[in-house]
């Protein structure tokens, strides 16, 4: 279920959006209490909106296919990632913007010890 509010709706749909809004908001701060939590995910309610919640490993997978692509077209891959590119797939994913995070969150020390072998083991380049 994905509502969002906007300036043009009508009072009621308005009034849930913000309702929604405000569930969410509690939501990410840890404040919804774990009924109301499970009731909303019970008639579909997405925890974020405008974000398509794609797994750390379809994007690693998408990342080894651009690598691969670069290999077969250039003759190597020089372990970086154009930060705008998306993928060919429907529906495309930012794998620009994914390896942008994965380079921050390497610099903070947050990515997992996993995830930067995979990443190192096809070349990333930090």
């Amino acid at each position: 279920c994905r509502i969002k509010g906007s300036a043009d709706e009508d009072g009621e749909e308005k009034n849930l959006g913000r309702w929604i809004s405000y569930q969410r908001a509690r939501y990410k701060r840890g404040k919804l209490r774990k009924d109301r939590e499970m009731e909303l995910e019970l008639i579909g309610l997405q925890w974020s909106v405008g974000v398509r919640n794609i797994s750390w490993p379809s994007m690693y997978e998408s990342l080894v296919e651009y690598a691969h692509a670069c290999v077969t077209t250039y003759g190597y891959w020089d372990g970086s990632v154009k930060a705008c590119y998306h993928t060919d797939h429907y529906p495309s994913k930012a794998l620009g913007a994914w390896i942008y995070r994965q380079r921050m969150a390497y610099r903070k020390n947050t990515l997992a010890p996993t995830h930067v072998e995979k990443l190192e083991s096809i070349g990333l380049k930090w």
